[in-house]
């Protein structure tokens, strides 16, 4: 009952501009999900916006949303073992924590368990996919 009406208020509460940006981040993020569809794996792109997301202001009302979609993705990314994905959610959660506009401050206690996983996740970064899981700790710390 009332689930659905805070989701509706907050979805209320975010322009349509921010929606479109942060439909269009996810879309790119999630296009690395998939090791296998190279077509889709734009590295120009992802870096152009994960310099948006590290420099420019105004995403504040974004953060909780992006903040849920990381963590979802990350616990879903370690699940199965996509170390390749997980470096990209960890580029995402970089470019988050690194822009001074930003304030993660109320997240910090979704954020940290995710990246801490991903530090110490011993599945990911040995052995497996041919050595390319080993970069996955360098990358989260």
């Amino acid at each position: 009952g009332s689930g659905v009406k805070i989701r509706s208020l907050l979805k209320a509460m975010v322009s349509d501009e921010l929606r479109l940006y942060f439909t269009k981040v996810t879309l790119t993020i999630e296009s690395f999900s998939e090791p296998t569809n190279t077509a889709l794996q734009d590295e120009t792109r992802l870096t152009s916006m994960l310099h948006k997301l590290a420099t420019n202001a105004g995403y504040q009302e974004l953060v909780g949303y992006f903040v849920k979609f990381t963590c979802d993705a990350i616990q879903n990314s370690v699940m199965r073992g996509n170390a390749s994905y997980l470096r990209v959610l960890m580029r995402v959660c970089h470019a988050l924590i690194i822009n001074p506009h930003i304030h993660l401050d109320l997240y910090l206690d979704l954020v940290l368990p995710n990246l801490i996983t991903c530090v110490v996740a011993r599945h990911l970064s040995s052995g497996g996919g041919g050595g390319s899981g080993g970069s996955l700790r360098g990358s989260s710390s």
